[in-house]
């Protein structure tokens, strides 16, 4: 579906496969305006570098990307499927019109600068790190 969207759109596309070096994959994401979600993000550093270089992300299912949900008062939402519960840096979609529409949506007005301080305005954890993560984390393993 996603394919068939980006190509009715004329939006060019690129595809992951092999493997690459750090600074290669960086190379690439820098030139990303929208990534796709293929499949239960385990741990998201690829969703953070996109977003660092100005991308958005879709995905067709919010618990994909549960990593991402935005917390308040050091809480994590529980509702992956409360779309307030994700920065706007996020796109989810059930049907491809909708995929459509939010995708044209978003190349009428998509500011990568905007995106990227989205994501230091909402996580600065995933940007510059987080003590007090670190340490629940720590905590939660120990």
């Amino acid at each position: 579906m996603q394919e068939k969207v980006l190509e009715a759109l004329k939006i060019p596309t690129i595809e992951l496969r092999g493997e690459y070096s750090f600074r290669e994959i960086d190379q690439i994401y820098a030139q990303v305006g929208l990534a796709f979600v293929a499949f239960h993000e385990a741990f998201g550093i690829p969703i953070v570098q996109m977003q660092n270089h100005g991308a958005s992300i879709a995905s067709p299912h919010p618990g994909w990307v549960k990593r991402h949900i935005l917390r308040e008062n050091g809480h994590v939402y529980d509702e992956t499927r409360d779309r307030e519960a994700f920065s706007n840096n996020f796109i989810f979609y059930a049907s491809e019109e909708e995929l459509t529409e939010k995708i044209a949506r978003l190349r009428a007005s998509f500011n990568p600068w905007e995106s990227r301080q989205t994501l230091v305005d909402k996580q600065a954890g995933f940007v510059n790190g987080s003590l007090a993560d670190l340490h629940r984390a720590l905590k939660n393993y120990a």
